[in-house]
């Protein structure tokens, strides 16, 4: 039982319970040693979990620029469609206008020439 007991309360119980250890071994290690031994697991663990963060967070960021992007191409296509509807509506507007203002001309009454006596 590695680690057990850790308090002197878990040694009690296990006095009371009548389970005593035949024998007990204690190691001793160094701090840096200890370190040594666990913390490139640990850390390869923590780098792992960050790039998966990262990467889902590059993901997001990469689906909301391409989702801008189709928004803005909507919105410029829009916005041609629209001035060349309008350029259409004045082209209309003009021949239209140049044809009912050929048409008016011709019934339109005329000022009469001034004679001069």
């Amino acid at each position: 039982m590695e680690d057990f007991p850790r308090a002197a309360d878990d040694a009690a119980q296990l006095g009371d319970a009548g389970l005593l250890p035949d024998a007990a071994l204690v190691l001793e290690m160094d701090d840096a040693d200890a370190v040594a031994r666990l913390l490139p697991a640990r850390l390869a663990r923590w780098r792992s979990r960050r790039d998966q963060v990262l990467e889902r967070r590059r993901a997001a960021r990469d689906r909301r620029r391409r989702r801008r992007e189709a928004a803005i191409d909507r919105r410029r296509a829009k916005l041609a469609r629209d001035a060349e509807k309008r350029k259409a509506e004045r082209e209309v507007s003009r021949v239209t206008s140049r044809y009912s203002d050929d048409s008016n001309r011709s019934h339109r009454r005329r000022r009469p020439i001034p004679t001069w006596r």
